[in-house]
């Protein structure tokens, strides 16, 4: 496990010297001082990195970093060979990484000089991305990642942050983005000459609580929200993923309890950003059973939001289940009892009265027969299986309706 400092290096002052200023750094105790001119330094000490990932173009002051971590064993003809290539190239020179194996070398411990576009277009962009990505390729499951977003171009962080998220969720990589940090030299005079480093690691808890909110909106997965929650409340966090398992494994006859324990999380007073994820997540979820009854009506509704997530396999289920207890509402019978709903099932296709939900359990069923039984050719049928279901679900409504008109 490593601490990784991610930072950039830009071309020094707008006023042309290429010369990076002192600072006095201080990083929440004030009486901890440490005076550079990269903020890199201070974090190296400050959060203990062992390696450092830094990015910059062609441009950047790579002969400042060099001579700041090289100290008294500088080549000066090297500082001068790495100046003179930045004073000649520009947005559209070519990346030539051997360069800065010097710097690598000083820095230790796998460090990188990495170099990127100025992204000033769409081609550049993409490149740019890719650069990230390939970089952060090399992490290690465990890694820590701090990111340092205080010099260079101010679009280059979300390269880092986009990248980074990348390689979480897409390349499943188990690292921790545990910081986000900027110097702030603006405000250097109003902390006797000190310059403070401030913490933006809020932003990483936020995006972690939105994708979390995605999750649940989007597929009914509330595994991270409940991972997050138990910060604010373990016995809600728990009902969540309660909640969550039953979605996964469809358990339509908990739903309504289930769905009544979710309702209250959002009369309750939590911190942010909890505050403000937790209402919207749950009550656009649960509203939409605010006028159900009957568990029949539960159960349908549950269809018709898994078909809205294109979740078509447990969105059929659903709808079958929601059609065989409706029938044993309907009936007057236990609709938990299996054997029960087995009679209701041979009510369904035998009792006159039932013909017209015959007409969609009967479909419907074979659409679930054919994907529970891997039935060859499905595939091809697929999308017209799909339009049948979302036919079927409008024709049991129209049903629902009539008959549970509230």
């Amino acid at each position: 496990m490593r601490n990784i400092l991610i930072s950039f290096i830009g071309t020094g002052p707008l006023n042309g010297s290429r010369d990076y200023k002192k600072a006095k750094y201080f990083f929440k105790d004030e009486n901890k001082i440490h005076e550079s001119s990269f903020i890199a330094s201070a974090l190296g000490e400050f959060l203990d990195i062992d390696t450092y990932y830094l990015f910059g173009t062609m441009k950047s002051a790579w002969e400042a970093v060099y001579l700041n971590y090289a100290k008294e064993d500088k080549d000066d003809d090297y500082a001068y060979k790495l100046y003179e290539s930045a004073l000649h190239s520009n947005y559209h020179s070519e990346l030539q990484n051997s360069l800065f194996k010097d710097i690598e070398i000083l820095l230790g411990n796998n460090s990188k000089i990495i170099l990127i576009h100025y992204g000033i277009d769409e081609q550049q962009i993409k490149e740019n991305f890719e650069i990230f990505s390939n970089a952060f390729i090399d992490l290690q499951d465990g890694d820590n990642v701090f990111l340092d977003i205080t010099h260079s171009f101010r679009s280059l962080p979300l390269f880092a942050t986009t990248a980074i998220s990348f390689i979480q969720d897409v390349a499943t990589k188990k690292i921790s983005l545990k910081g986000i940090y900027y110097g702030m030299l603006e405000a250097t005079n109003e902390f006797d000459g000190k310059t403070p480093i401030i913490d933006l690691s809020y932003i990483i808890k936020l995006q972690n609580w939105i994708k979390g909110a995605y999750s649940f909106s989007a597929f009914g997965k509330g595994d991270k929200i409940s991972e997050l929650m138990k910060e604010e409340d373990k016995m809600m966090a728990d009902k969540i993923q309660k909640f969550s398992n039953m979605l996964a494994w469809n358990y339509v006859h908990e739903l309504k309890s289930q769905i009544n324990e979710l309702t209250s999380l959002n009369s309750k007073e939590y911190s942010y950003p909890a505050k403000l994820i937790v209402p919207i997540v749950f009550s656009d979820f649960t509203k939409r059973f605010n006028n159900c009854k009957k568990q029949s009506e539960y159960q349908f509704e549950f269809s018709k939001w898994q078909f809205e997530k294109k979740m078509y396999a447990l969105s059929c289920l659903c709808l079958i289940e929601s059609i065989v207890t409706f029938v044993c509402e309907n009936e007057n019978i236990d609709d938990k009892n299996k054997d029960k709903r087995e009679k209701a099932k041979d009510l369904i296709l035998n009792k006159p009265e039932y013909n017209s939900i015959k007409e969609i359990y009967a479909p419907a069923n074979e659409i679930r027969k054919s994907v529970a039984h891997l039935i060859e050719n499905f595939s091809v049928k697929s999308k017209n299986s799909i339009d049948n279901l979302r036919n079927h679900i409008n024709k049991f409504d129209l049903i629902l309706k009539k008959n549970y008109a509230h």
